[in-house]
């Protein structure tokens, strides 16, 4: 699966890799051909943190002004 932009460009590639001990996620970066894995805990746990956190500071401070 590929993420774009607005624009259409891709920024990153999603593919379930089998190499390790059972199936996890392997994020590569578009930009920079960096990859990171995530296994099903690590993706569980993105379900427990709030959404503003993950938005980042930057959307945190535009809520707080509106």
């Amino acid at each position: 699966m590929e993420l774009r932009d607005g624009s259409g460009r891709v920024l990153a590639r999603l593919e379930v890799d089998e190499t390790a001990n059972g199936q996890r996620l392997k994020i590569t970066s578009e930009l920079t051909g960096e990859h990171r894995f995530a296994d099903a805990l690590m993706l569980e746990a993105l379900t427990w943190v709030p959404g503003e956190v993950l938005a980042g500071p930057d959307a945190a401070a535009k809520e707080q002004e509106q």
